[in-house]
């Protein structure tokens, strides 16, 4: 985000909100790229990524999130031949959840329909304002934790490092009775299974290294032996945290690389350095991938990576389903769209 420029501030790691405005963020859906595939919408993750827009009100920001989504929309209005079937018709199309029920609804709105048929074939809450819902609040004892997934193991030639642009091309969610393990079983769904033991190789830039003394600590709190690059194992070593140095590609042998490759690393911890930096450490992401070492590359997702392995060594690892989930908190059903109801 540094090195993104931002009109305001400078650059983008420096952005602050300010002013009013709505976002609104609209799914991209591909069903045409998938021959024989229908266009249903249920509790499977059917999304091929998602477009996010701006503006002073809902309704330019709504129409603006359409346009972003380039297939040829601009607005709700006149989308393929919904505007020519009957309100009959568009009712009927309501009963299933689809990509282009937003459309559908709209033309059905246009042509006279009523909010209460709406509202029974869509599930979805118009006209009226949370303080009419009847809704209680209630404890929830559980934690969830959603983790994206990416396609970085099928392009082994491109750095893992994230920016603004959608990269994404899912989502997986992990639930539990505590931040640590729900945030472990996300990072296992995600094919990204963190230790419980072994080696942690903590290499970060310059910037970062006062925010990594808590991370070397807890890690160290849970008997991981320390490999450190030399900046940051001489930053440790003041700190009197012992971890053992070790070399990067251009500084001899052996170096990151050959111990990533003879599985003595079993996580590697690293904050890039930059564009900037003398060294290019993109080496160091891309071996973790190709040999299906998990990575991790903020400090903050480092810290939540130690509270996940400490809770996974405490309790054995429990799978539910969302209805036993529903079902403890002594909430209603849970619809067959998967979205939970109100407790009440």
């Amino acid at each position: 985000m540094d090195e993104i420029p931002y009109w305001r501030l400078g650059t983008l790691d420096k952005y602050e909100p300010w002013g009013d405005y709505v976002v609104v963020k609209f799914a991209r859906w591909a069903f045409e790229k998938f021959p024989g595939a229908e266009d249903k919408l249920g509790t499977q993750m059917k999304a091929v990524g998602e477009v996010m827009s701006f503006g002073k009100n809902y309704k330019e920001a709504f129409q603006k999130a359409i346009r972003s989504l380039e297939i040829g929309r601009y607005g709700l209005g006149f989308a393929k031949d919904f505007h020519q079937k009957s309100l009959e018709e568009l009712m009927e199309l309501l009963w299933e959840p689809s990509s282009e029920r937003q459309f559908i609804m709209y033309e059905a709105l246009r042509k006279g329909a009523d909010m209460e048929a709406l509202y029974r074939r869509t599930q979805i809450m118009m006209g009226k304002r949370l303080s009419e819902l009847n809704l209680r609040q209630k404890a929830i004892t559980y934690f969830g934790v959603k983790e994206a997934l990416f396609p970085f193991n099928l392009f082994p030639e491109v750095d893992p490092l994230l920016g603004p642009e959608m990269r994404s091309t899912g989502e997986v969610w992990g639930m539990a009775n505590s931040f640590g393990l729900a945030f472990y079983k996300a990072q296992e769904v995600a094919q990204q299974v963190l230790p419980r033991e072994g080696t942690v190789l903590i290499t970060v830039s310059e910037a970062d290294r006062p925010a990594v003394l808590e991370v070397a600590r807890q890690f160290q709190h849970l008997g991981f032996k320390i490999l450190a690059t030399k900046g940051t194992h001489q930053f440790l070593a003041g700190q009197g945290i012992p971890s053992q140095p070790v070399l990067k590609l251009p500084e001899g042998r052996p170096h990151i690389l050959d111990l990533i490759q003879n599985r003595e690393i079993h996580l590697v911890i690293n904050t890039p350095a930059g564009k900037f930096s003398k060294f290019d450490d993109s080496y160091i992401r891309k071996a973790a991938i190709r040999y299906k070492i998990p990575y991790i590359t903020t400090l903050a997702g480092a810290l939540a990576a130690a509270r996940g392995i400490a809770a996974a060594r405490q309790q054995p690892i429990e799978v539910l389903s969302l209805q036993n989930y529903h079902t403890r908190l002594g909430c209603g059903r849970i619809s067959q769209a998967g979205a939970s109801m109100a407790c009440g």
